[in-house]
């Protein structure tokens, strides 16, 4: 099953499960729920704070497909350029102060084109079009965010408006797309083992809980260590580093930071590394980079391969060469589907 079907398998547009109140992550006062949204249509005491950066952004040159969140009450709109990230600190882009809004409850991701919806492992939850969200899933536009009672509904705009020459038709139709470049970068991929057995076997509530928490910890661990999330997976997300100096001594912390996280009990999950020259293009607009090449495509061909040696941590040779330091031990040479010659990959040795 391709990613795209698995995310539409799991689209809470199209599902409803039965869920138990989750356990105290991040300060927010829980409230017994189900699947279904409680209702709340007034609540005097929720305030709402907006980056103000975020919203005259609304207004400037962007790629093709750009988005934007409109807040129930408020005639400002908030423009997702990067992370757009929605919870209970000040520093978020849309700040709700609420008890029951945990600090960082949830992101919205520009990547590739798309807007993916993440929820943090908040303890009461992101709902997306009434259904709790229980893994990443991409936005369409018309989608109904809720956040304890805070209603969102995200919008976005896909082709180039049209109009007469010289006339603006909306926010967005200036199109400025960034210089494709060709840079040295460090690749990680990290995934969970067995989502889709454990997801049948926990409720909705644990799942998305257990599932969020993880991706903020690899997210934390990986932005600690100067890298980059670059795309969130469903059951997985993408990073990377720029090959610069000094770079090796973060990536090594960063496996280190990660192998201790794969120690504990739950859950399970591959990390596999790799090194190569990449395309990059994107929107400096929209805050995100598209990153393209067969690089990336062994990239996730080397996660396959990890699963298949049973490895919760494979790094390739051409990774491996540029740090010495680092202590491996060999697997071989294998060959890779769509790739005519075998790559050589190491395990993650402490």
């Amino acid at each position: 099953m391709g990613l795209r079907d698995w995310l539409h398998s799991i689209d809470p547009r199209k599902k409803s499960s039965a869920e138990a109140p989750g356990g105290e992550l991040s300060g927010a006062q829980a409230w017994p729920g189900e699947g279904r949204m409680p209702r709340d249509e007034s609540d005097p005491m929720m305030t709402i704070a907006i980056d103000t950066k975020m919203v005259t952004q609304l207004t400037a040159p962007g790629i093709t497909t750009k988005g934007w969140l409109e807040i129930d009450g408020n005639p400002q709109s908030i423009a997702v350029h990067g992370d757009c990230t929605i919870g209970r600190l000040r520093e978020n882009t849309v700040c709700i102060a609420h008890e029951r809004v945990s600090r960082r409850h949830a992101i919205i991701r520009a990547q590739g084109g798309e807007f993916c919806l993440v929820d943090f492992g908040s303890v009461n939850g992101t709902f997306l079009n009434n259904r709790r969200l229980q893994a990443p899933c991409m936005l369409r536009d018309g989608d109904r965010i809720t956040v304890v009672s805070c209603e969102m509904t995200f919008r976005m705009q896909t082709e180039p408006a049209s109009g007469a020459a010289g006339e603006r038709t909306g926010p967005y139709d200036d199109q400025t797309m960034r210089a494709v470049e060709e840079p040295e970068m460090w690749l990680l991929l990290a995934d969970i083992e067995g989502f889709t057995a454990m997801s049948q076997r926990m409720s909705a509530s644990d799942m998305a809980q257990l599932v969020g928490v993880w991706l903020q910890t690899g997210r934390q661990i990986i932005e600690t260590h100067q890298g980059t999330v670059n795309k969130y997976l469903g059951d997985g997300y993408f990073a990377y580093w720029r090959q610069a100096k000094g770079v090796d001594a973060h990536i090594y912390r960063a496996l280190k930071d990660l192998h201790e996280q794969q120690q504990k009990a739950r859950p399970a999950f591959r990390v596999v590394l790799h090194r190569g020259v990449v395309a990059v293009g994107g929107s400096g607009w929209a805050g995100e980079e598209s990153i393209l090449g067969p690089e990336v495509n062994l990239l996730f061909r080397a996660e396959k391969l990890a699963s298949t040696l049973r490895e919760r941590c494979l790094i390739t040779a051409a990774a491996a060469e540029k740090m010495p330091h680092l202590r491996t031990r060999p697997l071989g040479q294998h060959k890779l589907d769509g790739f005519a010659d075998p790559v050589t990959v190491f395990g993650y040795e402490t």
